[in-house]
C-alpha cells in the first residue's frame, strides 16, 4: 500500500483493538541437541525411530531428516508490525503458546511482518512486501474488503478468537483428529552457514495444493526509536525470514525441490528452524503442517536417493491405509 502520511486508522472488532490501513478505512527455541528427548520429540510431533535414525546419528552422517505427522497439524499466522501499537499484545500471546502447552505437533505457528505501516514513523526489519501480499490474498480469499493488523488465520481462515479462552484448543482438538492428506518430508545438508533443504511432498488428497518452505528465526528483539511503540522493546518468537513457494501438487502426484540458505547474517543458528505448509491451491485452507529446529550439523551435500524414494512409498501405503472402504 502507498502511504498516505495518514494517521492509522483503529477498530473495535469484537472488543479488541486492530489496526486497520487508511485505505481499507514462552517460546519455543530450536536447540542443539539431541531430539531423542521425550519433551522435545513431543513439541515437533516426530516419531522416536525417526529422531533416533536421523537427528542422533554419528556426525559424519549424510544429513537430517523429519517427516510430518500422520495427523493434520494446523497453521497459526499472525500478521503483525512493530509500527502497530496494537500489535505487541498479539506478539506476546503468540510467543507463550508453548508455555500454555500448545507445540508444534498441534499447531506451526508464523509470524508474519507487514511493510504498509512502515511510513508511520518505524520500518520494521522483519517485513517484506510479499507477506502484505499474502495477507491481502488471504483477505481476498475469505471475502473481506480490508486488512488489519495484528491479524490471526488459522487453517487460512480469519481467527479473532485466538485469544479468548479456550478458543484455540477446541479447534486444534478437531483439527489434530483428522488424517493428514498431506505428506511431507524434509531433509537438511550442509557446511558452516551454508544450508541445503531438500522438500518431498506427496499430496493423497483429492483437491490440488501449494506447499510453501519457512526460514523462520526465535529470540529476536527490537529497541523502537520512533512511531506508535517508541521507547518499548519488543520481542519475536517464529518470525518468518523467508518463504518459498509456492510449489503446485496435483492429488495424487509428488513434488520434490531443494532450496538453498545463507544464514551468514542470521546471528545465532540455535534460533532459526524451518517449517513446511500446504494449502488447498484454490480456497488456501491448510492440509498439513510442520516445523523442525535448524539441524546443528555439517554433512555433504544431499543427492535424492534410496532413502527419500523408500520413504514415498511409505507414505503412500500409510494414507492408502486411512482412506474409507466402501
Amino acid at each position: 500500500m502507498a502511504a498516505t502520511g495518514a494517521p492509522a486508522l483503529e477498530m473495535q472488532i469484537q472488543g479488541q483493538l486492530f489496526h486497520v490501513p487508511n485505505r481499507h478505512h514462552s517460546k519455543i527455541r530450536p536447540a542443539r541437541r539431541c531430539l531423542a528427548d521425550p519433551c522435545w520429540r513431543a513439541l515437533y510431533g516426530i516419531s522416536a525411530a525417526l529422531v533416533a535414525a536421523a537427528f542422533c546419528a554419528p556426525a559424519n552422517a549424510a544429513g537430517c531428516a523429519a517427516d510430518s505427522s500422520e495427523h493434520r497439524v494446523a497453521l497459526l499466522e499472525l500478521y503483525t508490525s512493530e509500527g502497530c501499537n496494537s500489535c505487541p499484545p498479539a506478539d506476546r500471546w503468540l510467543n507463550g503458546l508453548q508455555d500454555r502447552g500448545t507445540g508444534t505437533s498441534q499447531v506451526v505457528p508464523l509470524a508474519f511482518h507487514v511493510d504498509y505501516w512502515d511510513y508511520i514513523g518505524w520500518k520494521d526489519r522483519f517485513a517484506k512486501p510479499e507477506f502484505s501480499q499474502r495477507q491481502r490474498l488471504i483477505a481476498s480469499r475469505n471475502q473481506s474488503s480490508f486488512i488489519y493488523t495484528p491479524q490471526f488465520v488459522l487453517n487460512g481462515r480469519d481467527f479473532r478468537h485466538a485469544r479468548k479462552q479456550g478458543g484455540l484448543e477446541e479447534r486444534l482438538k478437531a483439527i489434530n483428529a483428522e488424517a493428514a492428506g498431506i505428506w511431507i518430508r524434509l531433509e537438511q545438508t550442509g557446511r558452516q552457514n551454508k544450508v541445503r533443504v531438500a522438500l518431498r511432498a506427496h499430496n493423497a488428497d483429492s483437491t490440488s495444493a501449494h506447499v510453501f518452505l519457512v526460514l523462520f528465526q526465535n529470540d529476536l528483539s527490537s529497541e523502537i526509536k520512533a512511531g506508535e511503540n517508541v521507547g518499548k522493546k519488543l520481542y519475536h518468537e517464529f518470525v518468518v525470514r523467508e518463504l518459498k513457494g509456492p510449489l503446485p501438487v496435483a492429488p495424487g502426484a509428488s513434488v520434490e525441490r531443494a532450496f538453498e540458505f545463507d544464514l551468514g547474517a542470521l546471528a545465532d543458528p540455535a534460533d532459526l528452524g524451518f517449517a513446511v505448509f500446504a494449502e488447498n491451491a484454490i480456497s488456501g485452507e491448510n492440509l498439513q503442517a510442520m516445523a523442525v529446529p535448524l539441524c546443528d550439523r555439517t554433512a555433504a551435500a544431499f543427492t535424492p536417493g534410496a532413502s527419500i524414494a523408500r520413504a514415498d512409498q511409505e507414505a503412500r501405503v500409510r494414507h492408502s491405509a486411512t482412506k474409507p472402504v466402501n
